[in-house]
């Protein structure tokens, strides 16, 4: 097994930008640099144009020009070719966009496709089990697709341009003058210099930010796909802590980030303006000693300029490209990982199944265990027969069927099917005939039809063409039409949250009868079932599977009939086999006889002895309504008028988020700050561009023989002065503004996830709180959330100062002039805003589509062994196809609209630039403004378009941060559910003999249907409270109300004589404890496990090894290599420990607590008799010698026996 799968990734090694590209992605590339290269040649072209222009307005001062209209009309061939050269430059924009962004969502969806094979090609189970923080770390990789989409083509587009225009530039530059050109890059080993220390420091940051944001998924996973544990067991408060650590790490490299590249920026804006006064300094004594003309120096000194403000762009580009080279690295770590798979072309894949399986010899030990749980196994499993599995909870029964299905390879020893070794036989071969049953099965987020249908989507074309009739049969033969009623049809839309544990395992019946394979293995597939539908249901197994390879893995042994073959293994190995019959005086049998009679004999209703007959007759069969089982997340929808996060939600306004981040911000003083330096910094431009007029004024004075030495010498000064300036409050206004939104968004997680903590169990099932969306939004979306307020701060800021202060200057300075301009930067603003409102409608889209893809992969991860068993490999990859394709129309449309709005800001910058060159040479020709007067104007107005036109560059960005707001603050307006924060009274002291009170409670999972209706009883303290009912008759529902996981009930329950609506709930949930029938652990050691939510003086007062060895499982934790310290749990299904292990462990967590109430949710289902009897045991001791009230929730009336009081439940109304 590779180390790598024994922890999460570890530091991301470099790779290349390129490392997914292919030969094929140069159909992209290559329109994309050619389209992106001409277009770049536009800058230095209008730069030449400029120089050109600006040599007309020099020789009409010196007099070559005959008359005024002789001038203003060679000044207007240059300005219409500057609009020319424009609107080329705008159509190439168009198309330089829309091949980069389709480059980048080719990369992205082969990335994805890589991924998706990566996980769906896994056959050894282990390979997700040990791989630790799974659902973490596919969450982070998905916002490293994103940043390896983005450098691969907004920035890879742009960086093509600048590389371009920066060579053109410096081409046409050295053409011009040479001498001034190499004096401008007298300081360009220092940009080298700079950037490639602060990209080595980015790169190392992003990847720690990555890191830690893999592992804050992990809780967030975990208190959404678990959630009920949390509560229960007052761990909230534990993850909230572990979050806001992992969050707060995420932030401080996210600091570092920000502070190196930001830094990198400023140093290298300084340089660039110290580069200008540099070259202007030089050129202008080159004109005065006659060696340049201004044409050669100003045409070649604009290059510079550019040249300069081009490389600080590349520069900036850089720092994006070393986060996505830290993705690259990351993902590549992942896909290097060691497949579990093996080749199967040379593996066979007979053409018939017998379904005979003989297993030889076997050997097999689960990676983190010391012990083999199977050792020297013999096993003949008799073909076209009933097989039985049976044994004690950890034997190694459950492990036989993964060994069979391949899941694992023994260590040692043989597996033959039909006589042939399973791994010389093509595992799709095997899934196709053989089908596993499961105790806890997986339900994909689908319809119930498809559902059923994905597994058998290899026969039929597709989902559609499968018959409705087999749908309805298989759901006829599973007893699912309650369930079906229930949701309103077949094509209605189910969870594995959505339905009951009973209803998970007839729905996994259903699908194995649909596929009907030679072998069928149930693996306690019938567990939470009441008997009347198990009995039920086995009869018709028995029918349907009679002539074909059955084998039911179970402890329940009133299934077993005389001819049945029974296995009896013990110790992960054969203890004795044969037919039922010969097999009666069995120590394990001889144990279970007797509780299987009292299963047969019971009084109650649902526990009836059928004979033979009446098993085989159909009238015997009950549809089972719906059973709640809180901790798997049962279908809930309240009827609560709240506000709901979904895929169809109302965008928010830039408006409305803003003034939600001046109401919220938690660094409102950093904000402030950098704000006041954004301003600061955008004052410094205006500035800038003033003297940059005096000096240009200059340089033609001094073409036309007037000495300007001296004044040349101050403005250079102001100059320098205000280059550093303007460095320093760059840097520090985009620092500031980008640590402020991180520490907003850094709150806005904490926040979000205490207020999903903080919501009963209806939350979870609404249709925009499932785990991949939330995780999604919490840890990659508020990445965009983050970009959006910072840079968003910034340009709106800026633009405010330059478009107030530039026109207000330039209506003082020259309001013709000024006015013109200023139609234009308003067009520009308009047109921004406009388009703003049509492209969020695209970026909202895609985000969606994205959001539906990520989907699949998880439920890959989470359903690993329901794929592999049911051979459901076809369906997802079709599922994989159609969201792709989905993506990628949703990608088009936003290619296409992106690149519209990057030319429209192209062509109308460059007609405003061509209309104000022209009106203000003819009002300077004229006469009626001065030359220093309208240079000063049009700098300003000129550097006001820039700013104007930067809002457009950043509209893809602010969009997508739009999107991620609204989530983030509908989430947040939610009301805290009152059973989770409300309650003060801790009512100790049992009143009046009085524990627990319900009266008259009327309760509903929804407003149309009650599960409970006028429920009344009293449970007295040290009673063993038994609730016995059919599945969905309300039994989990009074548990799960007494846990106060729900409210909104009518009526009165009572705690020692208290409202437990007023209970405080850490009280109610340490004075009550609860031992589940699918008990589920977190991704860590036993020790943490047992003692999860525990306070300091519990722990203190815990003997975890006693409570383990009352328990009767202290023997198994102690073989473990590290003992309490051994990892145990993931969010996926684990084999390392059985089903009744698992139990065990969970009445031991429940005990360490110390409770004084104890509820047992059909926690014996999954136990051996043994084992059994010890927890009934173990239940009286609690009771007699530890004081504790019992109440049982339990199908199996042997438990009855032990009650002092029961009630039976029928459709919600206490009828015994």
């Amino acid at each position: 097994m590779s180390s790598n799968f024994e922890s999460e990734l570890s530091d991301a090694t470099k790779v290349s930008l390129f490392k997914f590209t292919k030969r094929s992605d140069f159909i992209n590339i290559i329109p994309g640099v050619i389209f992106s290269a001409i277009s770049a040649l536009a800058t230095p072209a209008q730069t030449i144009l400029y120089g050109r222009i600006f040599t007309k307005l020099s020789t009409y001062y010196i007099g070559d020009y005959n008359t005024f209209h002789d001038f203003i009309k060679a000044v207007g061939i240059y300005c219409w070719m500057i609009i020319v050269v424009g609107a080329a430059k705008s159509i190439l924009t168009f198309f330089s966009v829309l091949f980069w962004m389709r480059n980048g969502e080719t990369h992205q969806r082969r990335v994805r496709r890589q991924i998706f094979a990566k996980i769906i090609i896994q056959d050894n189970i282990e390979w997700v089990e040990n791989f630790k923080n799974v659902n973490g770390e596919i969450n982070q990789l998905n916002r490293c697709i994103e940043e390896l989409r983005t450098g691969n083509a907004e920035v890879l587009g742009l960086m093509t341009s600048g590389v371009v225009g920066a060579v053109a530039l410096f081409i046409v530059a050295m053409v011009f003058s040479w001498s001034v050109t190499l004096v401008v890059l007298a300081l360009t080993p220092f940009f080298a210099l700079s950037s490639w220390f602060t990209g080595k420091l980015a790169y190392r940051f992003a990847n720690k930010e990555n890191i830690y944001s893999a592992k804050s998924s992990k809780i967030i996973n975990w208190c959404i796909l678990n959630a009920p544990i949390p509560r229960v067991f007052n761990g909230k408060i534990i993850e909230i802590l572990n979050f806001r650590k992992l969050v707060n790490q995420c932030s401080t490299f996210n600091y570092k980030y920000e502070n190196v590249v930001t830094l990198n920026m400023g140093i290298l804006r300084v340089l660039s303006l110290l580069m200008f006064v540099q070259a202007f300094w030089f050129g202008n004594t080159m004109i005065r000693l006659r060696k340049l003309n201004v044409n050669e120096v100003f045409t070649a000194f604009s290059a510079c300029l550019m040249l300069a403000e081009s490389v600080s762009s590349i520069t900036e580009l850089i720092g994006e490209i070393y986060r996505a080279q830290a993705a690259n690295g990351r993902l590549v770590e992942f896909l290097n990982l060691h497949n579990s798979t093996e080749p199967d072309q040379h593996k066979m894949s007979p053409t018939w199944c017998n379904g005979s399986i003989e297993i030889k010899k076997v050997s097999f030990k689960y990676t983190n265990k010391k012990e083999f749980a199977i050792r020297d196994l013999n096993l003949n499993i008799k073909s076209n027969e009933f097989n039985f599995i049976i044994g004690k909870s950890g034997s190694g029964k459950s492990t036989i069927s993964q060994l069979i299905m391949a899941f694992y390879k023994p260590d040692a020893g043989q597996i033959l099917i039909d006589g042939l070794d399973v791994r010389t036989i093509d595992k799709r071969w095997i899934s196709k005939n053989i089908t596993l049953v499961s105790s806890n099965p997986i339900i994909f987020d689908h319809s119930l039809k498809d559902n059923l249908a994905m597994s058998v989507l290899d026969e039929y074309d597709s989902l559609d063409s499968i018959p409705h009739g087999i749908i309805t049969e298989v759901c006829d033969f599973a007893l699912l039409s309650k369930l079906i009623q229930r949701i309103g049809g077949v094509d209605q839309p189910i969870s594995n949250s959505s339905v009951s544990g009973g209803e998970k395992q007839r729905i996994s019946i259903a699908r194995a009868k649909l596929r009907d394979t030679p072998i069928l293995i149930i693996d306690e597939g019938l567990s939470a079932l009441d008997q009347k539908n198990r009995i039920t249901l086995l009869n018709s197994i028995r029918q349907w599977r009679e002539g074909k390879t059955t084998i039911f893995i179970t402890h329940q042994l009133d299934q077993i009939f005389p001819n049945d073959v029974v296995f009896i293994i013990q110790d992960g190995a054969t203890k004795n086999q044969g037919y039922m019959r010969e097999l009666s005086e069995e120590p394990l049998i001889k144990r279970t006889a007797i509780r299987t009679h009292s299963f047969s004999s019971g009084s109650s209703d649902e526990s009836q002895d059928y004979s033979d007959s009446e098993l085989k007759d159909d009238s015997v069969r009950v549809s089972q309504i719906k059973e709640y089982n809180y901790l798997k997340n049962p279908f809930v929808l309240k009827d609560v008028e709240a506000l709901k996060i979904g895929a169809n939600e109302k965008i928010y306004s830039l408006g409305k988020i803003l003034l939600y981040y001046i109401k919220t911000a938690n660094s409102k003083s950093l904000a402030l700050l950098g704000l006041f330096f954004a301003a600061v910094h955008a004052v410094s431009n205006p500035i800038f561009s003033y003297i940059f007029s005096r000096l240009l004024e200059n340089m033609i004075d001094i073409s036309i023989g007037v000495d300007r030495s001296s004044r040349l010498r101050v403005w250079s000064t102001y100059a320098i002065a205000c280059a550093i300036v303007n460095g320093a409050t760059y840097f520090l206004a985009n620092f500031l503004l980008a640590v402020s939104s991180e520490k907003w968004i850094n709150m806005l997680r904490k926040r979000s996830l205490t207020k999903i903590n903080d919501q009963d169990m209806s939350f979870f099932h609404e249709e925009g709180h499932k785990p991949v969306f939330l995780n999604a939004l919490l840890m990659n979306d508020t990445r965009d959330l983050r970009t959006m307020v910072s840079k968003f701060l910034a340009v709106s800021i800026s633009l405010t100062f330059l478009v107030l202060l530039g026109c207000i200057f330039a209506l003082v300075l020259g309001w013709r002039l000024a006015l013109t301009g200023i139609a234009f930067a308003f067009i520009i603003i308009v047109v921004s805003v406009v388009y703003a409102t049509v492209l969020r409608k695209f970026e909202t889209s895609y985000k969606d589509r994205v959001n539906d893809l990520e989907t699949i992969n998880f439920e890959l991860v989470n359903g690993m062994k329901t794929v592999h068993s049911l051979n459901l490999k076809s369906f997802f990859e079709l599922q994989f196809n159609l969201k792709s394709s989905a993506l990628g129309r949703a990608a088009s449309k936003r290619a296409l609209h992106t690149g519209f709005c990057l030319a429209i800001k192209e062509l109308l910058m460059a007609v405003a630039t061509g209309v104000i060159l022209y009106y203000g040479m003819r009002l300077v020709g004229d006469t009626m403004y001065r030359r220093l007067q309208f240079l000063q104007v049009i700098t300003l107005l000129l550097m006001t378009f820039t700013a104007a036109g930067s809002l457009l560059n950043e509209l893809p960005d602010i969009t997508r941060g739009q999107r991620c707001a609204t989530h983030i603050i509908n989430l947040l307006k939610l009301p805290d559910s009152k059973v989770e924060t409300e309650g003060t009274e801790k009512p100790a002291e049992v009143y009046k003999d009085s524990i627990l009170q319900f009266s008259n409670i009327r309760f509903g999972y929804t407003p149309t249907k009650q599960v409970l209706k006028n429920v009344s009883f009293n449970i007295k303290e040290e009673d063993i409270f038994a609730i016995i009912g059919e599945s969905g008759s309300g039994k989990s529902t009074i548990t799960n109300l007494i846990m106060r996981l729900y409210g909104n009930y009518e009526g009165s329950i009572k705690l020692n004589g208290t409202e437990i609506s007023q209970v405080n709930v850490e009280f109610l949930r340490e004075y009550i404890s609860i031992v589940p029938q699918n008990p589920v652990f977190f991704e860590g050691t036993i020790y943490d496990n047992l003692t999860y939510g525990l306070s300091k003086e519990s722990l203190i007062n815990s003997n975890v090894d006693e409570y383990l060895k009352t328990c009767n499982i202290f023997s198994f934790t102690n073989s473990l290599p590290d003992g309490l310290q051994s990892d145990i749990g993931s969010l996926t299904e684990n084999s390392l420990i059985s089903t009744g292990q698992l139990q065990r462990l969970a009445m031991a967590r429940a005990l360490i607590r110390q409770p004084k109430v104890l509820i047992l949710d059909e926690c014996t289902s999954n136990l051996d008799t043994q084992n059994f009897n010890i927890f009934k045991e173990l239940i009286l001791k609690a009771n007699q010698e530890m004081g504790v009230t019992v109440i049982i929730v339990s199908h199996d009336t042997e438990l009855y026996s032990i009650a002092t009081k029961s009630i039976n439940l029928s459709n919600g109304t206490i009828v015994n």
